[in-house]
């Protein structure tokens, strides 16, 4: 917890887009994770992240609620002022059509049509996030886990 993540977007196609995360290490090496967008599943949501790309918003963001066994949460930006801009952004709420089950990405909410840039990335199956109406929008691919695991083991 704590650690710097930045994130580069990679590729745009028509139902998913991917990017990388890079988290540095106490022994200043670079981890890379990568995560996939489906606008299928959660068309405002995967627009959203679009922006957020677009805007150079993801440099320097860090996890800063993980939960063992439950998320890792991220999103806020560092900049206050450039927080203050997103915190105003609030989306309407997508359908749920896919389940919070281990490596999905989900936009946070405070309550309906609330979600913002805070989103969390489910260590485990979360599937009773589903019926609050947290739709995924993502997920972690490959041995992307392996890194997000990790998250709460380097705040240690």
């Amino acid at each position: 917890m704590g650690q710097n993540t930045n994130i580069f977007f990679l590729f745009l196609s028509l139902t998913f887009f991917s990017f990388i995360f890079l988290f540095p290490t106490k022994h200043n090496t670079t981890i890379l994770k990568q995560q996939e967008i489906h606008s299928s599943w959660a068309p405002l949501g995967a627009e959203r992240i679009k922006e957020m790309v677009d805007d150079n918003f993801f440099k320097g963001i860090r996890f800063f609620r993980v939960i063992n066994g439950f998320m890792a949460q991220f999103g806020i930006h560092g900049n206050p002022k450039k927080a203050a801009v997103w915190r105003e952004k609030k989306m309407t709420d997508d359908p749920v059509k896919e389940s919070n089950t281990r490596g999905m990405v989900s936009f946070a909410t405070s309550g309906p049509n609330s979600r913002t840039t805070q989103m969390f990335i489910n260590f485990g199956n979360n599937a009773n996030l589903d019926g609050m109406g947290f739709a995924p929008f993502g997920k972690i691919v490959g041995d992307g886990m392996n890194v997000v695991d990790r998250i709460f083991q380097i705040g240690k």
